[in-house]
């Protein structure tokens, strides 16, 4: 209930450039930002006022543009379409750009009078069917009819890159995959996991101070769903950027069902079952913010957003990445979660979540240490998994 989106479908724009001219383009941070500003431009011609309506914050930038292309999206497996028509350097920039990403024109200056576009998911209308999923209906008499089903699990996953979250798989071959593959900003499946719902503000995670029996509720029910320890409580900045244990009741219901219940892109897919269990999920989150120099290639933690930092060569983000080639330590990732069967660091590029990931009922954590070097001063015990109230009661004593 926290998130309300309001948007408009346009009828279909005709770009003035064929695929190989607009893949090829150089004159631009990305080829897609050229189909944006023609689109953008065909857009406030066709839908007079339409830019104002969607600057809600009034920054004199859309606030988000949908680009949907009309062409079969090149997964890097071959298709037929393409490799018969372009040599092998034509296919790389076309492979480029027939995917799905998010991105941002930085270049535009933001318009009060008429604002322009800026965060955009870029994307192939093809996704809408990727899952091939279908539906048959009695229409009556016995006959049964079956239609074909949308599959929104892309559109999902770059809109919440639009709302400002990271993609938590790895980009660097035989890295770790932190979270097992198993949620929507990792391998488009599921619902979003509490870390993702705290930095979006969605939920208010109860914090431990002390030791106790508390109650937890799943992700859906209210905003006090999750527990939150920090690693230090007198460092804690008492939001999202910090580093903390989060443990959150997972259940096989709401966003979760379907892909609990059907692979992600068909039976015959690699891919896994969502959770099929109800259980908990602790993760560990390193959120801390660093300012960096890129001068003397030096940094430091802060517990303070600063976004008007005047020095030219410093700059301010999260330092941990999934990726750990995008991390200030490779060795830190942004946010993992903690295997009850093989703890730490449990998977692998290879080795995808399962259920015996997760926390059951007597399951026990105490041993614990920070990326920080402090370590975890609480035994944690679950004590009930209600899955009919969608409750667990976890027990947080002190060691």
């Amino acid at each position: 209930g926290k998130l309300d989106i309001t948007g408009q479908v346009t009828s279909w724009f005709s770009i003035n450039k064929k695929l190989l001219e607009v893949a090829s383009m150089t004159s631009y941070n990305d080829p897609s930002i050229y189909v944006l500003r023609e689109a953008v431009k065909w857009a406030k011609e066709k839908y007079p006022g339409i830019e104002k309506e969607y600057d809600v914050d009034n920054d004199g930038y859309i606030d988000a543009v949908a680009l949907v292309y009309a062409n079969e999206y090149y997964d890097g497996t071959g298709n037929q379409e393409y490799d018969k028509k372009y040599t092998d350097e034509e296919i790389e920039a076309i492979e480029y750009l027939l995917w799905a990403y998010t991105y941002w024109d930085y270049e535009e200056a933001p318009n009060l009078e008429s604002p322009v576009a800026n965060c955009y998911m870029w994307l192939s209308y093809d996704f809408l069917w990727d899952g091939e999923y279908t539906k048959t209906d009695l229409i009556g008499g016995g006959i049964q009819k079956t239609k074909n089903v949308v599959d929104t699990h892309t559109y999902v996953h770059e809109f919440g890159h639009v709302l400002g979250l990271d993609d938590y798989y790895s980009y660097d071959a035989f890295d770790d995959e932190p979270l097992g593959r198993l949620d929507m900003m990792d391998n488009n499946i599921g619902d979003h996991n509490a870390y993702s719902k705290y930095l979006l503000n969605w939920i208010d995670p109860i914090l431990v101070e002390k030791e106790g029996t508390y109650t937890i509720f799943g992700l859906t029910t209210s905003s006090k769903n999750a527990l939150l320890i920090p690693a230090d409580l007198n460092n804690f900045s008492y939001s999202p950027f910090s580093e903390y244990l989060l443990i959150e009741l997972y259940t096989p219901d709401g966003l979760n069902r379907f892909d609990s219940l059907h692979r992600y892109q068909g039976e015959g897919s690699s891919i896994p079952y969502h959770f099929t269990k109800a259980g908990i999920k602790i993760l560990h989150v390193d959120s801390r913010l660093v300012v960096a120099d890129e001068e003397s290639q030096t940094y430091y933690y802060t517990s303070v957003f600063n976004d008007t930092l005047t020095h030219p060569s410093k700059v301010q983000f999260i330092g941990a990445n999934n990726t750990s080639s995008y991390s200030i330590n490779p060795d830190h990732k942004l946010v993992s979660l903690i295997s009850s069967d093989k703890g730490r660091n449990a998977f692998n590029s290879n080795y995808y979540a399962t259920n015996r990931d997760l926390f059951i009922k007597d399951d026990f954590m105490s041993e614990f240490t920070f990326n920080s070097g402090t370590k975890l001063n609480y035994n944690i015990e679950i004590i009930e998994i209600d899955t009919k109230a969608k409750k667990a009661t976890i027990s947080i004593t002190n060691k």
